[in-house]
């Protein structure tokens, strides 16, 4: 049987999603187990990403130059805690990336059962996860480098704080304008990296037990011969990511990756 289009797996991925939460016997234990998998694995990064610009509020008071004194210990203090925090940020990766698989499972064979696809794609997911902190690391140099050129400015800018002068206005306006385009850039790459691991690669590192290149390789070709469907997607994510809610966002995984199955499978029904 011929492998289905991006564009016509939707129908067959919808209806296999429904049989794979709804079929009888319906329990909603396991229902529940499911959407909690589903909610760490997709709806953490989306919260995560929907919060990272809350909560900017000012103090008032006498409290502004202080802020830019710190000592020696403060500094310590705060690179341990970054270090710390950035131990506990790769555990979490790397327990939602091994959901992840265990998730795709789920939704390829209709199993309800979470450790079966746990133990199975352990070294598919620990691959995947180490690809994605070289990639994730390339991206953090490649961020660095175009904001490098701004880090005297900014250096100059809290030197003359903490002397007494107060902020520069004109100096931030230099700093802050170019860093628009740069920072939307940045997001920009980043939700399309994202989109491109998570929703095209990992399918091929579980079904086809690809390595990075085969599975780009594969995502390119498939690209190439459906440009207007994958546009379309893309549209789609950034439009969850920046106007939708992440409740549309974990309805949309939740048949995302019985599509991948339909449309890569050669020999899955598309009844």
């Amino acid at each position: 049987m011929r492998a289905l289009s991006a564009a016509e797996a939707i129908s067959p991925a919808i209806n296999r999603t429904r049989e794979f939460l709804f079929a009888p016997p319906f329990r909603w234990s396991t229902f529940l187990k499911l959407c909690l998998v589903a909610a760490i694995t997709e709806g953490l990064g989306t919260n995560l990403q929907s919060n990272a610009n809350k909560h900017h509020a000012q103090s008032g008071g006498s409290s502004g130059p202080l802020m830019f004194h710190f000592s020696p210990m403060i500094i310590a203090a705060g690179v341990a805690a970054s270090l710390l925090l950035l131990i506990v940020v790769l555990l979490i990766f790397y327990v939602m990336t091994r959901l992840r698989f265990a998730y795709f499972h789920c939704l390829v064979t209709k199993s309800r059962m979470i450790k079966p696809g746990w133990n199975l794609y352990r070294p598919h997911a620990n691959r995947f996860f180490r690809m994605n902190v070289w990639v994730g690391l390339c991206f953090v140099l490649m961020a660095g480098l175009m904001v490098a050129p701004f880090i005297p400015g900014f250096i100059r800018l809290f030197r003359g704080i903490q002397e007494g002068r107060g902020p520069d206005l004109q100096l931030i306006l230099s700093l802050a304008l170019p860093l628009i385009p740069i920072f939307m850039l940045l997001v920009v790459a980043g939700i399309a990296l994202d989109i491109i691991l998570r929703d095209l690669m990992l399918p091929h590192y579980a079904l086809d037990d690809a390595t990075a290149g085969q599975a780009w390789g594969a995502v390119w070709e498939r690209v190439l011969e459906e440009k207007g469907s994958f546009f379309a997607y893309a549209i789609r994510e950034y439009a969850l990511v920046f106007y939708g809610s992440r409740y549309a966002k974990l309805g949309q995984t939740m048949f995302l990756s019985a599509a991948v199955f339909q449309a890569s499978t050669p020999g899955a029904p598309a009844d």
